[in-house]
């Protein structure tokens, strides 16, 4: 069974598309990639909340472990736009296969370490650098590869469920990680456990089969600087894919910040309630983006890039309802959480889009440049993120500076948009005029 007239693109192309998600995961490739991004965003969260505590146990400053946190996430920036190169020139199940294994084999020295009391501040710190470095080849080529397997009628489904499994999947590996931190287990058996999950993850790959996918073409490897610039002129001939990937910077600025940053202030300073309430926060966010991604993707509207700018207004109204929401009491508690469900929603909207957009409307040679853009972006927008809204609580208090960035919001979407569709007034006058002429001539 199919459904019918689904808007595909900006014009008024349509497809067909399944019905549902059980079709496509009996897709073996898919359900096999499915998989490995459960296990990897599964042992990120167990890695990320070990790293954590084990810097604690080696007793960081706050300060330090800020410094430890930059510089694990520094080098992924940095190289991001590189890993999109070679994505695009050799074998993306191959190099998500490589990344699997470093990070396993990264993570069990670390545990190793652990075991022989060797670990020290700056060894798990250049460690910890080089695993999550290996995200910025891993993610280009995770999101490039899905067309080799998926037929182009079901990527928004694809996107759809992938993008739900993500932030969940992430949230549980974090709550393994404190549960074994309460059993008291050495933190060397978590690294070892961690590793093992990384390990299934690579090995999940090898079922991965992408019949549709061009072989790698050595004539597109070059100079690397010239590889990222002709991806980068490929998405310039898309103004409105170009304007949204850039515009995707200011969105990652708040949308990261609050995450991070913003709702464990908002926890303490508004709410009044104690640090720890933060996780139930951020466990609604994981799963208002769970839900929304499961629905959104089957929706019409979510064919079209403009949909993924409803999530930038939608980011801006929530923070404005968090700014002004003087409820007392249980009823703010609610109204928190509701909020910060709708967090994660506005994650929805602008992903699936947008990923879908770039596989159908890149070319396959340059979809891992273009995919590593935006990862490069995103990436810097929450490191930029957590940077100033920290600097604007400080300064001005939670809520006031909850006002500015929904103003900061809002006044990016409206800017972006406008710049990606500017025509799209002048159509309208257009049409009227025509309208009004032929009333006349009537």
């Amino acid at each position: 069974m199919t459904t019918t007239a689904l808007c595909v693109n900006e014009k008024t192309d349509s497809t067909e598309t399944s019905t549902g998600y059980w079709p496509l995961l009996k897709n073996r490739s898919f359900s096999a990639y499915l998989t490995n991004q459960i296990l990897i965003n599964l042992g990120d969260g167990i890695f990320g909340l070990l790293v954590t505590f084990s810097a604690l146990m080696l007793d960081a400053s706050a300060t330090e472990l800020g410094l430890i946190v930059s510089c694990i996430a520094f080098p992924r920036g940095l190289l991001g736009l590189y890993g999109g190169v070679i994505a695009d020139q050799y074998d993306r199940r191959i190099i998500m296969l490589l990344a699997d294994l470093a990070r396993t084999t990264g993570i069990a020295l670390i545990g190793v370490l652990c075991w022989f009391d060797f670990l020290n501040l700056i060894n798990l710190t250049v460690l910890a650098s080089l695993v999550t470095l290996t995200s910025a080849f891993s993610k280009p080529a995770g999101k490039a590869i899905m067309p080799g397997f998926v037929e182009e009628s079901e990527l928004y489904l694809a996107n759809g469920l992938t993008q739900s499994v993500l932030w969940p999947s992430f949230f549980v590996g974090a709550f393994l990680a404190g549960v074994m931190d309460n059993m008291t287990l050495l933190p060397a058996y978590g690294y070892l456990i961690c590793a093992g999950v990384f390990a299934v993850a690579g090995l999940v790959l090898l079922a991965i089969h992408c019949n549709k996918e061009a072989a790698p073409n050595p004539a597109v490897c070059g100079p690397i600087l010239a590889d990222i610039l002709g991806g980068f002129a490929e998405l310039a001939r898309k103004r409105p894919l170009l304007i949204r990937v850039i515009g995707f910077l200011g969105y990652s600025l708040v949308w990261r910040g609050m995450t991070q940053v913003g709702l464990p202030l908002y926890t303490v300073e508004a709410l009044n309630l104690p640090a720890n309430f933060y996780s139930t926060l951020i466990i609604s966010t994981g799963l208002g983006e769970f839900l929304s991604s499961l629905f959104i993707a089957r929706l019409a509207i979510s064919r079209s890039l403009r949909c993924s700018f409803i999530g930038d207004g939608l980011l801006a109204v929530v923070v404005l309802g968090l700014c002004f929401n003087v409820a007392e009491g249980e009823l703010a508690t609610y109204i928190s959480i509701a909020a910060a469900a709708l967090v994660g929603v506005s994650a929805s909207l602008v992903h699936i889009p947008l990923t879908a957009s770039i596989q159908k409307d890149i070319s396959t040679m340059n979809s891992g440049k273009v995919f590593s853009i935006w990862n490069t972006l995103g990436t810097l927008g929450g490191s930029l993120g957590a940077i100033i809204i920290s600097f604007l609580v400080s300064l001005m208090g939670i809520k006031i500076a909850l006002l500015v960035l929904s103003l900061f919001t809002a006044l990016c979407v409206l800017l972006t948009y406008c710049l990606a569709y500017p025509k799209a007034k002048q159509d309208v006058a257009v049409s009227e005029l025509h309208l009004a002429t032929n009333v006349s001539a009537a």
